[in-house]
């Protein structure tokens, strides 16, 4: 289907020769990161529908529907599955789905794991008063200061909203969570420069517990 102006162009077909129906990939979406995006647009099988000569949305047929859905495309779906789409952090599900090999790992350490459970403060001021484009990007620069503290054993998930957990695999004790909650608290101070010109302030509290304190 072909059109002028704003009307959409459908590229592909779907079952039977027919137009594209299937799961729909918005481009435009946060949920979605940029690399993932990218690759479908490189992946020219793949129906697309175009706006004005810009990919607006790519349509995902299942097995049974449409094209085979290769080994790639699965393992950016379970890719996608576990991570937040805004910040390209770990989500819920991947800690709720790996929190005992976590905690095995820490037993096998003979180490503690310690569980950093971090809130933004004023971050509700940012949205109120920049937008929420504002606030995407403060959760954003949030995330990359946080993962720049950590080491590769660390892990650290967007929670959901304005709350992230770190996992902290491998620490002696408490006074050593501490100071990396005091790092943390540090860097999420610091003023955030915004794409508009200005810069958004917050805080942050962080709670923690530890774990498996008999190896």
């Amino acid at each position: 289907m072909t059109g002028t102006g704003r009307e959409a162009m459908q590229q592909g077909t779907g079952p039977r020769g027919g137009p594209p129906t299937g799961d729909v990939v918005d481009a435009h979406s946060h949920f979605y990161p940029a690399w993932y995006v990218d690759l479908l647009k490189k992946r020219t099988e793949i129906p697309r529908i175009v706006q004005d000569g810009e990919v607006v949305r790519f349509v995902m047929f299942p097995g049974e529907r449409g094209r085979p859905i290769d080994a790639e495309y699965w393992d950016l779906e379970r890719k996608l599955a576990f991570m937040d789409g805004l910040t390209g952090l770990a989500n819920r599900r991947f800690l709720n789905e790996n929190e005992k090999h976590l905690i095995a790992g820490a037993k096998r350490s003979g180490k503690q794991m310690a569980v950093l459970a971090v809130d933004l403060d004023d971050f509700k001021a940012v949205n109120d008063s920049h937008g929420h484009a504002a606030g995407d990007a403060v959760l954003v620069t949030s995330a990359e200061r946080m993962k720049a503290l950590l080491r590769e054993s660390d892990v650290i998930a967007r929670f959901g909203g304005d709350e992230f957990v770190i996992v902290l695999g491998q620490v002696d004790n408490a006074e050593a969570a501490r100071e990396v909650a005091s790092r943390v608290v540090d860097s999420l101070c610091r003023p955030i420069p915004l794409a508009g010109g200005g810069t958004a302030r917050i805080g942050a509290s962080v709670g923690i517990a530890m774990c498996c304190a008999d190896g």
